[in-house]
């Protein structure tokens, strides 16, 4: 394509690198903001202020939802397939100086303007203008508050929910039961114990009593002496 007179673009941006950038792990679905006019700090994305007083407005762009490994992402602003390199900022350096060279509105004043969207030519940052903002719908920082504040308060909720099913998963539900024997009538009695404070209280059950069960068993060898002490011993009950 022939960009001598950059036609394709209405207005010109200011040529920040004549290379591709090359982006790797961006989340699938998420949306970026891919800058437009070149004056920003903050890489190709847009950094929300420096297009103020310009008629440009950041790109809109949501990574593909099919992972790629990497992204080749244009950084000359002066790509035909925004926001994605094209391979024209190999023949615009010469071409885009040019045009800045040749511009009707040299000499340019950095302290009067600080984007000439006729060639492209940006003055020193320290040196921009406070210049009403003019941007056009949809490029207003406050529609992004206002997606940030949802998006705020949609992560507060979700991280509340996660504490919740978290606390519900790991509240223990205890009932404390001696081994018994449920063919013998021995009785038994229950007492409740309250463990935790607040909503994490709960109620302990333990059922007290033995049936006879956790004792030891002894085997009669047929002597008397030792069969007496070993009747003793089977009829001990143990209790709690």
């Amino acid at each position: 394509m022939d960009i001598e007179d950059f036609a394709y673009l209405p207005c010109k941006p200011k040529a920040t690198h004549f290379n591709p950038i090359t982006l790797r792990n961006l989340k699938p679905g998420s949306i970026k903001e891919w800058c437009t006019c070149g004056l920003t700090k903050t890489g190709v994305w847009c950094d929300g202020k420096s297009h103020k007083g310009t008629s440009f407005k950041p790109l809109r762009w949501q990574v593909p939802k099919q992972p790629q490994t990497i992204y080749l992402m244009c950084d000359c602003r002066y790509t035909t397939r925004p926001p994605y390199c094209d391979g024209l900022h190999m023949d615009l350096p010469l071409k885009y100086f040019k045009r800045i060279q040749e511009c009707p509105k040299q000499p340019h004043d950095p302290e009067v303007t600080k984007l000439c969207e006729e060639c492209g030519w940006a003055g020193p940052r320290d040196k921009w203008p406070e210049l009403p903002e003019t941007d056009s719908e949809g490029s207003d920082l406050s529609d992004e508050d206002d997606s940030e504040e949802g998006d705020s308060e949609a992560r507060r909720k979700k991280v509340e929910e996660d504490k919740a099913r978290t606390l519900a998963a790991n509240t223990p539900k205890v009932q404390i039961q001696l081994q018994t024997d449920q063919d013998a009538s021995v009785s038994s009695s229950s007492s409740q114990a309250t463990v935790g404070e607040g909503s994490d209280k709960i109620t302990v059950e333990v059922q007290r009593g033995c049936s006879g069960a956790c004792r030891p068993r002894h085997q009669d060898t047929g002597d008397e002496a030792v069969a007496k002490v070993t009747d003793d011993l089977n009829k001990t009950s143990l209790s709690l």
